[in-house]
């Protein structure tokens, strides 16, 4: 089902660069969404994407603003 959605909302070959727009957000919702497609998505490319998104949007998130 989330290969699904995913497929349905992103053109196909453009998952990384959506993903990679999504790790750029401050959103709490976004951080979420890149954790679950990291953790279960099928593709492994995607999910490792995902999971490499979640982590610079984290880190981003605990750096303080100067």
């Amino acid at each position: 089902d989330l290969a699904e959605l995913v497929r349905g909302a992103v053109p196909s070959g453009q998952e990384e660069q959506v993903l990679e727009l999504m790790g750029r957000s401050a959103s709490p919702v976004v951080l979420d969404s890149l954790e679950i497609l990291g953790r279960y998505h099928p593709d492994k490319k995607i999910a490792k994407t995902a999971r490499k998104a979640a982590y610079r949007a984290r880190s981003r998130a605990a750096t303080p603003i100067r």
